[in-house]
C-alpha cells in the first residue's frame, strides 16, 4: 500500500449533458486511490464553460473526459483545451484521454485530421482487443481482449507522432494509443460507465430511436467485467505516483 502525501489530480469536464463533473470519473479514481493506499484530490474544471488552470504543473495528473462535441467543432474553449494537452506534456505531466479526451489528444498533437466522423459509430458494449505484440501501460494487466461501453460518433484515424496504437477492434482500429516517452495515454472507450449506468443509456436511446444498434445490449451482463474499469484507472494511479516531481 502506498502512502506519500496528496496527489492533486485535475478533472477536464468536457460533458455538456447532466450530471456535470463526470461523477463516474471521479469515482472510478476515489476507488482506485483507496485501493492502492493513495491519498487524491479530484479538481473539476468544467472546459465548456471556460474553465481553465493558471499552471498545469501543479497538478500531479490529468483526465480529459468525452463529450457529446463532435471533434471538428472549433470554439475559445477547444482551443484553450488543445494547448492544455500540449502543456501537460511539455511538462510531463500524466494524462489519460478518454473517447472525447482521446481524440482531443490526437487533434492536438496530428493536426485537423487526425480525429474524424466515424465510418462505424459504436454504441454499446463493444469488444477491444490488445494490438498482438504491444505493451501497454494503461491496458496492463487486462485481457488480451476485453469488452467496454461506447458512445462516439467521431473516432481517431491517425495515430498522433510520438504515440503508439495499443488496441482497437473491427469497427475502430483505433482504440487505444498511448506514448512511450512521455506520460500520456488515451482510449475511445469509456471504461469509468459501469453496467447500470450503460444499460440504461442504450434502452434510453432504444425508447426515442427503435431500431437503434445497441451493440450487444441483450448480452450485456455476460461481457460486462468491472475489473476493466478498476484495472485502467489503477494504472493511470500509478502513473501518476511514478512520476509524481
Amino acid at each position: 500500500m502506498w502512502s506519500y502525501g496528496l496527489y492533486k489530480i485535475l478533472l477536464i469536464d468536457n460533458t455538456f449533458d447532466p450530471p456535470h463533473g463526470s461523477p463516474e470519473i471521479s469515482a472510478q479514481l476515489f476507488s482506485a486511490a483507496k485501493v492502492l493506499g493513495m491519498k487524491i484530490s479530484v479538481t473539476v474544471v468544467r472546459a465548456p464553460d471556460g474553465g481553465t488552470v493558471d499552471e498545469i504543473s501543479s497538478f500531479d495528473g490529468v483526465v480529459l473526459s468525452g463529450s457529446k462535441t463532435r471533434i471538428e467543432e472549433n470554439a475559445d474553449w477547444i482551443e484553450r483545451e488543445l494547448g492544455l494537452i500540449r502543456d501537460c506534456k511539455k511538462n510531463k505531466v500524466p494524462t489519460f484521454g478518454i473517447c472525447y479526451g482521446e481524440q482531443m489528444i490526437a487533434r492536438a498533437f496530428g493536426g485537423q485530421e487526425a480525429a474524424k466522423a466515424a465510418i462505424h459509430p459504436e454504441h454499446g458494449w463493444a469488444k477491444i482487443e490488445l494490438r498482438e505484440g504491444s505493451s501497454s501501460v494503461i491496458l496492463n494487466n487486462l485481457s488480451s481482449s476485453f469488452y467496454s461501453y461506447e458512445t462516439h460518433d467521431d473516432e481517431v484515424r491517425q495515430v498522433p507522432e510520438g504515440f503508439v496504437l495499443v488496441a482497437g477492434n473491427t469497427r475502430c482500429p483505433i482504440q487505444a494509443f498511448e506514448s512511450k516517452e512521455f506520460p500520456m495515454w488515451a482510449v475511445q472507450f469509456h471504461p469509468e460507465r459501469d453496467l447500470v449506468a450503460g444499460n440504461k443509456s442504450l434502452d434510453d436511446r432504444l425508447k426515442k430511436i427503435p431500431g437503434f444498434e445497441a451493440i450487444n445490449r441483450d448480452v450485456a451482463s455476460e461481457v460486462y467485467d468491472a475489473n476493466v474499469g478498476t484495472t485502467i484507472f489503477q494504472n493511470f494511479l500509478k502513473e501518476v505516483k511514478k512520476w509524481k516531481k
